[in-house]
């Protein structure tokens, strides 16, 4: 009955995934690489494991300062900002789009000294 629970609660979330047309990206951040669902592959036009240099590559250039600046926050174990963003991705064909990126950062521990695990959370067009 668990696995059966399991299975239905898996359905719920990826039905409630698909219709707000979200994707799921995860960073990990020690072997800086990013793992994006089918939905996120198509936001960003990437594949579904890519090196942290390949998204950041997509982020329009008049967002990056910006993008940067909130990725060091989020990163930062004393300030532990939500990740919290929109930024215009690029892809290699096609106009410039709007993502809207949510997540948050988890860490080795608690206190200002941790260290920074990884990045999970959601991207929406």
């Amino acid at each position: 009955r668990a696995e059966a629970a399991l299975r239905a609660s898996e359905a719920r979330l990826r039905a409630a995934l698909d219709a707000a047309r979200l994707g799921i990206w995860e960073h990990d951040l020690a072997a800086g690489r990013v793992r994006l669902d089918e939905r996120a592959q198509a936001h960003y036009a990437l594949d579904a494991d890519v090196g942290m240099d390949e998204v950041t590559a997509r982020i329009h250039p008049e967002d990056l300062p910006r993008v940067g600046a909130e990725m060091q926050a989020a990163l930062d174990p004393a300030r532990r900002a939500p990740v919290r963003t929109e930024y215009r991705v690029v892809p290699p064909e096609g106009p410039a789009r709007w993502l809207r990126v949510d997540g948050e950062v988890e860490f080795d521990g608690p206190g200002p000294d941790a260290a920074p695990v990884r990045g999970v959370g959601t991207v929406h067009d």
